[in-house]
C-alpha cells in the first residue's frame, strides 16, 4: 500500500475538492443560516412557511410579508439571535433565488408604492436553491 502511495500521481486529483456525494447535501443542508433554512421549507413544501397565503404560494408577495413570514417561523422556533433585518434578507434570498424578481406596485390610489416578489414558478426557484447549494436536489 505504502508503494501504491508513493507512485500515484496526484495531478490527476484535485484534493481540496470534495467529491458531490448525498453526504456532502445533507451536510450543507444541516449547516445552513436561519433564513436559509425557511427558504428551503419553503420551497420543500411548495408554499411560504409561515405566511398567512392560505397554502398557496402567490404570483406577488410584498417583501414585508415575506420578511415577516420569515420572522414568524424563526420565533416558531426560538430563533432570536440571527432573524435578519429588512436589507440582509433582500440580500440573502436575491442569492438563494436570482430568479425571484422585485417589481415595484402602487397602490390602489396611487399615493404610495411598495415593492413585491414576483413568483417564477416553484420549479425554477428550486432550481436556482441547488445552483446556489452547488449540486442537484430531490424535492418533497
Amino acid at each position: 500500500l505504502l508503494r501504491y502511495l508513493q507512485d500515484f500521481d496526484l495531478s490527476q486529483v484535485d484534493v481540496n475538492c470534495a467529491p458531490v456525494t448525498g453526504a456532502l447535501l445533507d451536510q450543507k443542508l444541516q449547516s445552513l443560516e436561519p433564513l436559509d433554512q425557511w427558504w428551503l421549507e419553503c420551497l420543500n413544501s411548495g408554499k411560504i412557511a409561515g405566511g398567512d397565503f392560505g397554502g398557496e404560494w402567490p404570483a406577488e408577495v410584498e417583501i414585508s410579508k415575506l420578511i415577516d413570514a420569515c420572522a414568524r417561523w424563526m420565533r416558531g422556533r426560538n430563533i432570536r439571535s440571527r432573524a435578519p433585518e429588512a436589507i440582509s434578507f433582500g440580500r440573502r434570498l436575491k442569492h438563494l433565488a436570482p430568479s425571484y424578481d422585485v417589481k415595484v406596485r402602487s397602490t390602489k390610489g396611487g399615493h404610495s408604492t411598495h415593492r413585491v416578489r414576483v413568483n417564477p414558478g416553484l420549479d425554477e426557484l428550486r432550481a436556482d436553491f441547488a445552483a446556489w447549494m452547488g449540486q442537484e436536489m430531490t424535492w418533497d
